[in-house]
C-alpha cells in the first residue's frame, strides 16, 4: 500500500529474523493491535492523504449500527462489500469516510497556503 505504521515497522523488522511458523504467529497477534491504530488514532486519514498525494485511492468505509442502545462501528479499508461486523440484517449507515475526507484535506491544504498536491482527478 506504500505505508507502514509505527507498530508495523518494529514488527517486520522481527519477522526478518523470527522463523516463519512465529513470525506467522506474531502477525496474527499484532493484526488486531495495527487495526485498531488505523481506526482509532487517526492512521487511516493519514494514509489517505498519501495516497491522494501520489494520485491513488485509499477507500475507507464504516457501517454504523444503533444496537442494544448504543452504536456500533464498523470500519474497512479496501474497495465497497465488505459485511460489517454486525451484518446486514440490521439497519444500518453507510460511511464513506475517505470520499468525505480528502475535500477536507485539500481545503486544509489552501488554509496553510499549500498549493501544489498531486491528487487524484477523480476524487
Amino acid at each position: 500500500m506504500g505505508f507502514a505504521l509505527s507498530e508495523s515497522a518494529e514488527l517486520g523488522d522481527d519477522a526478518k529474523t523470527t522463523p516463519e511458523l512465529v513470525a506467522r504467529a506474531i502477525t496474527n497477534m499484532e493484526a488486531r493491535r495495527i487495526s485498531e491504530a488505523i481506526a482509532m488514532r487517526g492512521e487511516w486519514m493519514w494514509a489517505s492523504a498519501r495516497a491522494f498525494e501520489r494520485g491513488e485511492k485509499f477507500p475507507v468505509y464504516i457501517y454504523a449500527a444503533r444496537l442494544h442502545r448504543k452504536w456500533e462501528f464498523d470500519m474497512h479499508v479496501g474497495e465497497l462489500g465488505q459485511p460489517p461486523s454486525f451484518g446486514w440484517e440490521v439497519p444500518l449507515i453507510y460511511v464513506p469516510a475517505s470520499d468525505i475526507f480528502i475535500p477536507i484535506y485539500i481545503e486544509c491544504k489552501k488554509l496553510l497556503g499549500i498549493s501544489s498536491h498531486t491528487g487524484a482527478k477523480d476524487m
